[in-house]
């Protein structure tokens, strides 16, 4: 499936077409992007994407748009399953994620291991591969996203292609506070998903 790459604020594509050469290349950029946002402090990661939260917040009424058309679900429906809830899904995994980030110390045996200490400092994975669900376009997507993102890690995401305009459009909006190419939109059927 071939898309029209679309540019971000910032001028970089986070489009790319579907096929195993568009989801290399998808890899490759949310890999370079990752590189500089794992050097960012944690702080500054949760504070880049409360901004884009709230900027859902404020344009809402686009993706309940975007999933009415798509998934045939009534106003009501996509306002409380889709356009709300992404700050408080901020909110929560900044706090999970600040406290299994660490650095956090590990307890040794003073008789084993005297004068010593240990500490356990999670890093980064580099980018992570997301298949967003079909019939949760865009809350399903804060349980796996969010942390990816607060981690340090780039994503790529391969949308549903049954509300791919949906998912495009979260990761449109959290590509608008976030380094260049960090997250990646790959659209497609099973097969982009496999690759």
């Amino acid at each position: 499936m071939e898309l029209t790459p679309r540019a971000t604020k910032n001028g970089v594509r986070n489009h790319v077409n579907g096929t195993d050469q568009g989801v290399r290349t998808a890899v490759s950029r949310a890999r370079q992007a990752a590189e500089i946002w794992a050097e960012t402090p944690l702080d500054r990661r949760i504070a880049a994407v409360e901004r884009a939260a709230k900027r859902m917040l404020a344009d809402r009424d686009q993706v309940i748009a975007l999933a009415a058309a798509e998934l045939g679900k009534c106003d009501v429906e996509c306002v409380f399953n889709e356009a709300l809830g992404a700050l408080d899904s901020i909110s929560n995994w900044s706090k999970v994620v600040r406290a299994a980030v660490g650095p956090n110390r590990v307890p040794l045996n003073p008789i084993g291991f005297p004068n010593k200490k240990a500490t356990i400092e999670l890093v980064p994975r580099g980018v992570v591969g997301i298949i967003a669900p079909w019939n949760y376009p865009v809350s399903g997507l804060y349980r796996s996203i969010l942390p990816a993102l607060l981690t340090g890690n780039g994503v790529v995401l391969k949308p549903s292609e049954y509300s791919p305009r949906s998912s495009a459009w979260y990761a449109e909006q959290l590509a608008r506070e976030l380094p260049a190419g960090l997250i990646q939109v790959v659209q497609g059927d099973g097969s982009v998903g496999a690759a």
